[in-house]
């Protein structure tokens, strides 16, 4: 799918290239395109996996090196050292031939086979030096934040427990889950629906069910505390509908106390006497 762009209108349209290679042009209105914003193409979003695109770069390329560095008998590369002064010609042949044999993650740790006045130099680069358990750490973490995920989420429980995973779990719904719920509404109540005058805009709406779990804890604390408000009120002379008005409860039936009878309880001996 790429953008037609205009000088004047900012966006004409779309074409849109099949499999076999048919181009499709399509009006905007035709398109439903929901991206995040790039800051070096205004016609393009810009989703998680482009904004750390070197990050998962560097992990294939490390991991590509780290493979080719064992399969070629975990051998380091090192210098040629020419002892004499190559022509051009000869130089750029000679690089060439190098350049097929070692460059690249594939051709990592590759022993070269030289001819000729030259001497190689060992650079004893070690796994070690290559830092692979660090890169692979942060790199795992950058991929994480990238798309919002908590760190239990993805079975990472060292130093998670049942509070901080509740916590982690509310918070991610409440932060990027209705973020998206939220484009995704705004996008199909504006773009959507009016494309249907009969069922469209002002006639019928998208919402979504809260995602956000429900805090047991918080809601009983709240429930309490508003029992208490109404309680007070009540007491205070207030009628029981605008206490509950004011505490935040629904109306609730009240019943007049029961007036214990002080002779009852003389009756009560007497019989069991």
């Amino acid at each position: 799918m790429e953008p037609v762009t205009s000088p004047k209108n900012f966006l004409l349209g779309f074409i849109y290239t099949g499999p076999s290679g048919e181009q499709v042009p399509l009006d905007r209105k035709d398109v439903l395109f929901q991206r995040m914003p790039n800051p070096t193409d205004p016609y393009r979003g810009m989703g998680a996996v482009q904004s750390i695109m070197n990050t998962l770069d560097s992990v294939r390329y490390g991991a590509e090196w780290n493979n080719a560095f064992f399969r070629n008998n975990a051998l380091p590369g090192g210098l040629v050292k020419v002892n004499k002064k190559m022509q051009q010609r000869e130089w750029d042949k000679w690089r060439e031939r190098w350049n097929e044999s070692h460059q690249g993650v594939s051709n990592a740790g590759r022993v070269g086979m030289i001819e000729g006045e030259m001497e190689w130099i060992d650079l004893k680069i070690s796994q070690r030096d290559m830092q692979f358990v660090e890169i692979a750490q942060l790199d795992k973490t950058t991929i994480r934040e990238a798309f919002g995920m908590p760190k239990f989420a993805v079975g990472d429980v060292d130093d998670v427990n049942r509070a901080t995973a509740d916590a982690a779990k509310a918070w991610y719904a409440e932060a990027i889950t209705v973020t998206r719920l939220d484009r995704w509404k705004g996008l199909l109540n504006n773009q959507y629906l009016p494309q249907f005058p009969d069922r469209g805009l002002g006639k019928l709406s998208l919402v979504y069910t809260n995602p956000v779990p429900a805090d047991r804890e918080a809601e009983r604390d709240d429930l309490k505390a508003a029992a208490e408000v109404y309680k007070t009120l009540v007491d205070a002379g207030v009628h029981p509908d605008d206490a509950a008005i004011q505490a935040g409860l629904p109306p609730m039936r009240t019943t007049a106390p029961q007036q214990q009878d002080n002779n009852f309880g003389a009756e009560l001996k007497g019989a069991l006497a």
